[in-house]
C-alpha cells in the first residue's frame, strides 16, 4: 500500500491529542506548532517528514523505521525541545537531514545508530532533502553542530556509549571545514588514523606492535646484530621488551662505542613513537571514564 499522510497543526486550532500506530506509510509529513500531544508507535515509515514543527507538549516517536532502500529523515527548521525519539532505526535511513532545527534538549532512547564513523555521513545539513547534491557553503560547519547536538542530547539520558561516537565524528566533521588551520587539521587527522579520536583500542595497540618491531630490526641493523653471517642471537627478541620501554638506558643492549648516528637517531624517534601510541592506547581505554 502507498499511503502518505500529512499533519498540518494550525494557531487557529487547539489540537488534543494526535495518536498513529501500528500503521505501514510510504511517507509522512508534520508541521506546524502542535498544541497537544502526539505519539506515533510502532509504525513503517519510509520518508519521515518533519518542517516548521514544534509542539507545547510531548511528542513520542515510538519503534519507527523505514522498509525500503533510499529511504529519507528530514526535521527542517524545527524546535524539537519537547520531543522525545524512542527505538528509532536511524541506521536504516538512507538520508537523514537535519537543518537549522534545534534537538539538543531532545530525548533519544534505544535509538539504532551507525556503528562506524563513516556511516554518520547520511547525517546530513540539507535544506532540501531530495537534493542530496546541494550542499550549502558552510556544510561541514552545520555538520559539526549538528553533531554537538546529538552528542549533548545522548549525554542528556546517560547514554555514553553512543555519545562518544557523536564525539568522534564531530571532529571529523570540524577536520573539513575549510577555515580551520592545517595544523588543527593535521592533529584531528593523526588522532583518527591513531585510534579513531579515542574509540578504537585496536589501532594504537597494533601500530604500537607494527612501528617499534620495525625499528627496532633497524635498530640491530645499526649495531650488526642481525642480517649477518652469524647465527641469531634468541636473545634479542627478549631485549625488544627493554627497547619499547621508554626509560631504558641507550647501552643496554650494546656499549656506547659501539653506537653511530643511526642507533641513536632510531632509539630517540622509537622513544617518541612508542610514547604517542601507549598514549593513545590509554586514551582509547580510558574513554568511558572520561565526563
Amino acid at each position: 500500500m502507498n499511503i502518505n499522510l500529512s499533519i498540518s497543526y494550525s494557531n487557529n486550532i487547539n489540537d488534543i491529542q494526535t495518536d498513529i500506530k501500528s500503521l505501514q506509510l510510504n511517507s509522512l509529513s508534520i508541521k506546524g506548532n502542535a498544541k497537544g500531544k502526539i505519539s506515533i508507535e510502532n509504525a513503517t515509515i519510509n520518508n519521515f517528514y518533519i518542517s516548521n514543527f514544534s509542539t507545547q507538549q510531548e511528542a513520542l516517536f515510538y519503534s519507527i523505521s523505514p522498509n525500503k532502500d533510499k529511504s529519507k529523515l528530514s526535521i527542517h527548521r524545527s524546535n524539537l525541545d519537547n520531543v522525545w525519539f524512542d527505538n528509532i532505526d536511524f541506521n536504516e535511513y538512507s538520508i537523514i537531514s537535519l537543518f537549522r532545527s534545534r534537538f539538543a534538549k531532545s530525548y533519544f532512547t534505544s535509538c539504532n545508530l551507525p556503528n562506524k564513523i563513516t556511516d554518520f555521513e547520511k547525517f546530513q545539513p540539507l535544506e532540501n532533502v531530495h537534493y542530496p547534491e546541494n550542499k550549502p557553503d558552510n556544510y561541514y560547519k552545520d555538520q559539526y553542530e549538528i553533531f554537538l547536538q546529538l552528542k549533548v542530547a545522548l549525554e542528556k539520558t546517560g547514554n555514553y556509549f553512543e555519545a562518544l561516537k557523536l564525539k568522534a565524528i564531530s571532529k571529523e566533521a570540524l577536520r573539513k571545514i575549510k577555515n580551520i588551520p592545517k595544523s588543527d587539521k593535521c592533529i584531528l587527522k593523526i588522532n583518527y588514523w591513531s585510534n579513531e579520536h579515542g574509540l578504537s583500542i585496536t589501532k594504537p595497540f597494533f601500530g604500537l606492535l607494527i612501528f617499534s618491531i620495525i625499528l627496532y630490526l633497524f635498530y640491530l641493523l645499526s649495531i650488526n646484530r642481525v642480517f649477518n653471517s652469524s647465527e641469531f642471537d634468541w636473545t634479542l627478541v627478549g631485549q625488544y621488551f627493554s627497547f619499547i620501554d621508554l626509560t631504558h638506558r641507550k647501552d643496554f643492549l650494546v656499549p656506547k662505542n659501539e653506537f653511530n648516528a643511526w642507533t641513536l637517531i632510531i632509539d630517540f624517534f622509537n622513544k617518541i613513537i612508542v610514547g604517542f601510541f601507549i598514549y593513545q592506547f590509554i586514551a582509547s581505554f580510558r574513554k568511558y571514564g572520561k565526563k
